[in-house]
């Protein structure tokens, strides 16, 4: 059986990580997995939590489990399998990940990640684009480079051309649109439960405060 790494904070259990999200986990398939993993392996933590989404709550659990096998020695392929025959049996939408030993963070960490529908559920380009009346325009902006026809840069300045004459009060309007992803503020509250920096990057705009007055 594979030790725990030493260099572990001791709030972070050793071992792959292998997570089950659905609409619902009944106790009694999470007991027979928890089982299966035990039974093949050393289930380090175990742990259930259930969050909000624009859909309805979720449910999700996730172990720390090591595997004794040598052909895999993380366990992935066969900890992905086995949460892919629970899934099966699951009805509605089943996210399964699988983040093995040797990919978690040594010691500390920090948390980078974008905003636009990865912290934040919206894309707030669009919503300045409703607010303007040409949601439409941009969405079909959006397709284009999509599509390959524009390159970045030049969808960005297509885009951002459509929001001209927006009044900078719209900003504060389109803050209250803004909701958080499905899972980012406790994902944000754990890492920074452990000291650990949490970092959005954007490459957003900057209102033009206009002329001085």
């Amino acid at each position: 059986m594979s030790e725990p790494r030493t260099d572990r904070p001791a709030d972070l259990p050793a071992g792959t990580v292998a997570t089950l999200a659905a609409e619902h986990l009944p106790p009694s398939l999470m007991r027979s997995v928890t089982a299966e993993f035990t039974r093949r392996g050393q289930v380090h933590r175990s742990e259930s939590s259930s969050f909000p989404t624009p859909a309805g709550p979720v449910d999700a659990v996730r172990w720390a489990v090591s595997v004794e096998d040598y052909d895999d020695p993380e366990g992935t392929g066969w900890l992905a399998s086995l949460l892919q025959d629970a899934a099966h049996q699951l009805s509605g939408d089943v996210t399964t990940t699988v983040l093995p030993a040797g990919q978690r963070p040594r010691k500390t960490g920090m948390l980078i990640m974008d905003v636009d529908s990865t912290l934040i559920d919206q894309e707030v380009i669009d919503l300045l684009a409703a607010h303007a009346g040409r949601e439409a325009e941009v969405a079909e902006i959006t397709e284009r480079a999509m599509r390959g026809e524009l390159d970045f840069a030049g969808s960005l300045h297509a885009r951002v051309a459509a929001l001209e004459g927006l009044p900078v009060t719209v900003l504060e309007e389109v803050l209250h649109q803004v909701t958080p992803s499905p899972g980012a503020q406790a994902l944000i509250a754990a890492v920074s439960s452990r000291g650990w920096p949490v970092v959005a990057v954007s490459g957003g705009v900057r209102p033009d405060p206009g002329p001085a007055g």
